[in-house]
């Protein structure tokens, strides 16, 4: 416990020398951009200095997100809303590649006590990683419905993709394992880092039960009464 404290610290520490430089380094490939017409090699040059920037922020925020202690703030939460939130997050990245993304929320299941930040980030990484295993026109379906006489969530999300690597299968939810090569391996990690901050517990299926392809994210999340 003490040296995940420490660790925490330093990522914490890490985080904010990296973000100051990162965000003048941005602010000033910004402006040099508009100093060049659109379109010129140039102007093409500082819109990937900034892409670029976002990339290394995003993976600071995942190591700060995965070191740092979550205080779970559990509210009650519309979950259809939720739902659709996450859905209209990725909407654009899904039209470009035209993939189909879904969610249904069973009625009893609109409202629950949950972290709705955490849940949200959570199910926006699961559905990102969905994302990256899908071909063109893939599909994803997100379901929300209560079990266990309603005092457990249970949260399915399921993609048509490629799978998930036999021998990483085991592995997944563990810090730093990717099999992408600019991702972070920090994304599943958080989802895990999650699901035990909810008390609860995720299973992965890969391909899923009747199906020859794709992966199926199961968590159970208990939920208190309202």
């Amino acid at each position: 416990t003490e040296k995940l404290a420490m660790v925490g610290t330093l990522a914490a520490s890490v985080a904010h020398e990296i973000r100051n430089p990162l965000s003048s380094i941005k602010g000033f490939a910004q402006i040099l951009g508009k100093s060049f017409e659109d379109k010129t090699p140039q102007s093409g040059y500082s819109k990937m200095m900034v892409k670029e920037v976002n990339r290394i922020n995003g993976v600071v925020n995942d190591l700060l997100t995965f070191a740092s202690p979550m205080q779970l703030q559990a509210t009650e939460t519309n979950m259809a809303d939720l739902l659709n939130h996450v859905v209209n997050l990725v909407t654009v990245d899904a039209k470009e590649r035209n993939i189909s993304i879904q969610f249904t929320c069973e009625p009893e299941a609109s409202s629950v006590v949950i972290d709705e930040n955490q849940i949200t980030q959570m199910l926006l990484n699961i559905v990102l990683n969905a994302f990256n295993a899908v071909d063109e026109s893939g599909e994803i379906n997100i379901r929300a419905g209560l079990i266990n006489s309603g005092q457990a969530l249970r949260l399915e999300i399921q993609d048509d993709g490629s799978g998930i690597p036999e021998e990483v299968k085991d592995k997944i939810f563990e810090p730093f394992l990717t099999t992408r090569e600019k991702g972070t391996g920090l994304g599943l990690a958080i989802v895990k880092k999650i699901v035990d901050n909810h008390g609860g517990s995720i299973l992965v299926e890969s391909p899923p039960a009747g199906n020859i392809k794709g992966s199926k994210f199961v968590i159970n999340l208990p939920v208190p009464n309202k």
